[in-house]
């Protein structure tokens, strides 16, 4: 919400005030002109004294972003066989794990590869934990493009090569290089389009994004670790430490 936008909402709310303070009282208690003349004393104040508003937006932002914490929590519960379950999500790392860690990433998201060479040296280290992938394309028609592609390599058993060579991938890829990178591991393309056109694949992605929304995950990296919900990436140690508040 623009500063502008608040401050019109605000006078209008005053107005409104004054019209239902008038009409209970009766009409002759507040004339036009008075409350014309209240409603420019009103803004008057505000526009001198902008730091009013800007601290009440502050403050409508940070009620609301405790509103959404809160309702990610309960989420995490409600939605936990889909989150940490959903047959349909590849998983690395030790299938058997006694820690999972869920990643919401983008193919183009440069965040999500720091974080993935994190969790490639943890994974190296500690063979318990257990990853699901959530492919969440944010930013654009090639991340799009590029998830729908990861998904229907997991048909062919060829999900975790795929995923590998994109996320080590530097720099921007093209379709052209989409298909380049899933040659070289070996996947079908004649099969791979044909399978990325299929309704199931944009289901699976429709699914995955509904799910961010119900957890109030808008971009990417997005980490589920335990009773912990990470938007952003995060170091190795870090993610240790968070391995290990988890098992105990």
């Amino acid at each position: 919400m623009t500063y502008a936008k608040f401050v019109q909402i605000f006078i209008a709310m005053i107005v409104v005030t004054t019209m239902s303070f008038d009409t209970a009282l009766g009409q002759d208690v507040i004339d036009d002109k008075e409350k014309e003349a209240i409603n420019k004393l009103i803004e008057d104040y505000i526009m001198d004294n902008p730091e009013v508003i800007l601290k009440s937006i502050e403050e409508m932002r940070k009620r609301q972003q405790l509103q959404e914490q809160e309702a990610a929590k309960k989420n995490l519960i409600a939605f936990e066989d889909e989150i940490l379950r959903n047959p349909s999500d590849p998983v690395g790392g030790n299938e058997d794990g006694d820690v999972t860690i869920v990643e919401f990433f983008d193919y183009r998201c440069g965040y999500c590869k720091q974080f993935y060479t994190a969790l490639e040296e943890v994974i190296g280290e500690d063979d318990h934990v257990r990853i699901v992938f959530k492919e969440l394309p944010v930013l654009g028609p090639t991340s799009e493009l590029a998830a729908r592609a990861a998904v229907a390599a997991s048909r062919q058993n060829l999900y975790m090569p795929f995923h590998k060579k994109l996320m080590g991938l530097k720099g921007n890829f093209d379709e052209n290089k989409l298909f380049a990178i899933a040659t070289e591991v070996g996947l079908d393309i004649a099969r791979l389009k044909k399978d990325m056109a299929l309704r199931s694949v944009q289901g699976i992605l429709d699914d995955t994004k509904d799910l961010a929304q119900n957890l109030s995950i808008t971009g990417t990296p997005a980490i589920i670790i335990g009773s912990n919900i990470i938007r952003g990436a995060i170091g190795k140690e870090r993610l240790k430490v968070l391995i290990a508040a988890t098992r105990k």
